[in-house]
């Protein structure tokens, strides 16, 4: 037998500080984007859905056609995130590998033709914990330790470089000077970041000054959101050149900067000059916000007591309030979205928008045409709905959200990249519990890591584990990158148990917490 114990501890350093950090994704939340014409989501059991029209394979359903009812995407599981933009689809998986379909404008999926019709691996990139996209053909992700990475269009320099081309850049890059990044969001030309310390970064088109930033110009490197503290998200809002910016601090309160046509900045409130649009200022009238979503031209929020609220553009009822009419001074908002309660999740788009509530209902409004809102009509250039449809289609219902798991091996076997990872059912997060990886060779002998990383033959006893503590909501582990070939064959468990000591080990196996995520061919 060959000597497994040497081969894999050189590949398991990694396993200990990836376990140690906790992801600031909600896994095992189901998750909804909306892009122009497509909608895309993951529901709370890691299978991806998605629905509207499919020009260039942004349905991830190998070219079939348009879709007017919710989708699965064939083979796709243990994913926990979605981002659609425009005619693009991106998903991170729980073992944070990225995934991306669709239009291929400026190398957003990676170095393919103009398009993929099915999910591909972006490569380049390992414990992802966070994905964005802009709807100027550029792309992003935050790795487990607040690094951000960009590829795509650079136009305005959206990618953090510090500089701006035309020049495609299909392989992810990191970032310089940008560290921990906690969130993103992106327009069409202009960036934010959220940082681990409550502060905003923003970069790319600022030639009106519409970033908040203290340099101007068509280009500029990331810089910090002035008069910005104590924030806990942010969202772009594509307007024009400079976008609408917005921020949500630890109050509930939401900020706005940027560009105000369509009100979308202001909410069709009157602001005291005109340089409070290039300053971060409170929206009134609102109540306390929990998530905010920006999209082509306007922006929705979900408040505390789960309802929506939002302004901006309402030319196709986007803003789900009955009315096709925008926001203004003769109509100030926020505008209610008519009907809704109990929301746990929002999604501005283009023309539509989407929300799931806490029973699992997915309901979408605003434009119709090529089947985007997920009813089962095609729908006229034209038509829409102008308050929510409920969709007939569940996402999951909170109480029955499972563990996810999921394993990614990456090229051939004799240079391939090989990820795994967890996230645990929403009731668990952050009780305390232990995290189990174990191999198991063709000959069916067990070999288990222990808490120095070691893999070891398993005879029987107390099962080794490799991280005890409080479940996180999301674990990637990289197990590193070369010739695996040594491994071929071998299938990787993973599995986690809910607990203190033996409480832990005992619940591991009662409640059936492990799964095979990868054998390595």
């Amino acid at each position: 037998m060959i000597n497994f114990d040497f081969y894999m501890n050189r590949c398991v350093a990694a396993i200990l500080l990836a376990c140690s950090v906790a992801s600031s994704t909600q896994a095992a939340e189901p998750r909804i984007s909306v892009g122009v014409e497509h909608m895309l989501l993951v529901k709370s059991d890691g299978t991806l859905w998605s629905w509207g029209r499919d020009s260039w394979g942004q349905l991830g359903l190998n070219g079939t056609g348009d879709k007017n009812v919710p989708t699965q995407i064939p083979g796709a599981s243990g994913f926990i995130d979605v981002v659609a933009r425009g005619s693009f689809s991106m998903a991170l998986k729980a073992d944070g590998t990225v995934w991306a379909f669709g239009d291929n404008s400026n190398g957003r999926v990676g170095p393919y033709n103009d398009r993929t019709k099915v999910p591909v691996q972006v490569t380049g990139l390992s414990r992802i914990v966070a994905i964005g996209a802009g709807w100027g053909y550029s792309a992003y992700a935050i790795d487990e330790d607040g690094n951000l990475w960009s590829w795509g269009s650079n136009s305005a320099g959206q990618l953090g470089t510090g500089t701006s081309d035309i020049m495609s850049h299909p392989i992810p890059t990191l970032a310089p000077g940008l560290t921990g990044v906690s969130a993103i969001s992106a327009a069409d030309e202009s960036m934010l970041a959220l940082l681990s310390d409550g502060t905003a970064m923003g970069w790319g088109y600022n030639g009106d000054g519409g970033l908040g930033v203290t340099t101007v110009g068509s280009a500029v490197a990331p810089s910090p959101v002035t008069n910005l503290t104590g924030l806990k998200a942010i969202a772009a809002t594509n307007i024009n050149t400079t976008n609408g910016h917005f921020a949500l601090d630890n109050n509930g309160s939401v900020w706005s900067w940027g560009d105000n046509n369509f009100s979308t900045v202001d909410c069709g409130q009157t602001r005291a000059n005109s340089t409070a649009y290039t300053i971060p200022t409170v929206i009134n009238n609102i109540p306390p916000v929990k998530q905010i979503s920006g999209g082509d031209g306007h922006v929705l929020f979900v408040t505390e007591s789960g309802t929506v609220a939002g302004c901006g553009v309402n030319s196709s009822g986007q803003l789900g309030d009955g009315t096709t009419t925008h926001i203004s001074s003769t109509k100030p908002g926020p505008l209610l979205v008519s009907g809704l309660s109990r929301v746990t999740w929002v999604a501005a788009g283009n023309n539509a928008s989407a929300a799931i509530t806490d029973d699992g209902s997915v309901w979408t409004w605003g434009r119709t045409n090529s089947g985007i809102s997920g009813t089962g009509v095609d729908g006229a250039s034209d038509s829409h709905n102008t308050t929510p449809v409920k969709l007939n289609f569940n996402a999951g219902i909170p109480d029955s959200y499972p563990a996810i798991f999921a394993g990614t091996q990456s090229g051939d076997i004799r240079d391939a990249a090989i990820d795994v990872g967890f996230a645990p059912a929403a009731t668990d997060v952050g009780k305390a519990g232990r995290l189990y990886i174990a191999a198991q060779l063709p000959d069916g002998s067990l070999f288990l890591a222990n808490q120095s990383g070691d893999f070891k033959a398993y005879t029987g006893g107390t099962l080794p584990y490799i991280y005890e503590g409080a479940l996180p909501h999301h674990g990637p582990i990289s197990l590193g990158s070369g010739d695996f070939s040594f491994a071929s064959g071998v299938t990787l468990i993973l599995g986690y148990g809910v607990g203190n000591a033996a409480a832990a080990e005992a619940d591991l196996f009662q409640a059936a917490r492990y799964v095979g995520v990868l054998t390595l061919r």
